[in-house]
């Protein structure tokens, strides 16, 4: 037997038809329906919209949680390297301190207009100049000064250049500054000696060794470059 979806009001219905009741009108029992719809509806929106403000205040409360943590790292930051606000004079800082402030300097003075990155980088000089004399090598040290004298006075520097050819001699490989330094001398190839030749070469080889993902990288740091035909020619030496 077939349930009719509309039950008693369907048999109202029926009694007025038999008893000659004045004649069925157009939404006579539709509008009670539309009516019932129309409130579902309603509240779909505004179970919709309710779902939406809370899915706006988790994400602010997310925000809101994400700011407060940014804000205790840096103050915890500044408390473990001081240096990051320390202004005192270069020679009342450590030498390590002096060079990470250094560094600190230099690298912001990129993103500062001519008359101000002059001056940061005349500042990360004397910073870094606090860390000459302390040993005998500190490659560290030495790529800080070339590159920041590569940012003042240009690639043909020869502050520039002494600081790779240093560094090069105090550690044969840095991975940190690998990269840089294998680019950097690759081009400046016609400027250096044959000893720094090979060591430029032996890093490549080096860092394109070092995983899987690093030899594609590696090779393209000298690729196009007078470096090039000697990292591939070890490369596939070792190969055999």
């Amino acid at each position: 037997m077939r349930t009719d979806p509309f039950g008693a009001q369907s048999a109202a219905i029926g009694t007025r038809r038999a008893g000659g009741a004045v004649p069925l009108r157009p939404g006579d029992y539709d509008a009670p329906y539309a009516s019932h719809w129309m409130q579902r509806a309603a509240i779909a929106v505004l179970v919709a919209a309710l779902c939406l403000a809370l899915v706006n205040l988790v994400t602010e409360l997310r925000v809101a949680a994400m700011r407060t943590a940014l804000d205790a790292q840096q103050s915890e930051a500044e408390v473990a390297w001081p240096w990051l606000v320390d202004d005192r004079p270069a020679a009342m800082l450590a030498p390590r301190t002096a060079l990470l402030r250094g560094m600190l300097r230099t690298y912001d003075a990129l993103d500062e207009p001519a008359p101000r990155r002059a001056a940061m980088l005349a500042d990360a000089a004397v910073d870094l100049a606090r860390t000459r004399g302390v040993r005998t090598w500190w490659s560290e040290a030495d790529v800080a000064q070339s590159y920041r004298a590569l940012l003042a006075d240009g690639p043909d520097s020869p502050a520039a250049v002494a600081g790779l050819v240093r560094s090069y001699e105090s550690a044969p490989f840095l991975r940190g500054a690998a990269p840089w330094r294998i680019r950097y001398g690759a081009a400046l190839w016609a400027k250096l000696s044959a000893a720094d030749h090979a060591r430029i070469v032996d890093e490549t080889v080096w860092l394109a060794g070092a995983s899987g993902r690093t030899y594609g990288y590696a090779t393209g740091l000298v690729a196009g470059t007078p470096a090039e035909a000697p990292v591939a020619a070890r490369l596939a030496e070792m190969a055999r």
